[in-house]
């Protein structure tokens, strides 16, 4: 999952699906703040969206807007490499 130019993005509950895939083990996320407990100390979920390498996750889906922001900058960021 650590590929340059390939991200993931959860919103809501998808961390908890990621998590039952073994994906998260090696990165900090946000969710739902009701799994929190399900998904172990990598959860901040105190925090609405949270990028980690490739991994982007938002606890609501009311943060798609920042969301496309994020990408659009990091692609910015990476054609100018």
């Amino acid at each position: 999952m650590k590929e340059d130019n390939k991200y993931l993005i959860a919103i809501n509950d998808a961390p908890l699906y990621l998590n039952e895939l073994n994906l998260l083990k090696d990165f900090k996320f946000t969710c739902n703040n009701t799994l929190n407990k399900k998904l172990g100390k990598n959860c901040l979920c105190d925090k609405n969206i949270v990028q980690d390498c490739c991994l982007i996750t938002a606890n609501d889906s009311i943060c798609a807007l920042k969301i496309v922001e994020i990408i659009t900058n990091t692609m910015c960021e990476n054609k100018q490499k």
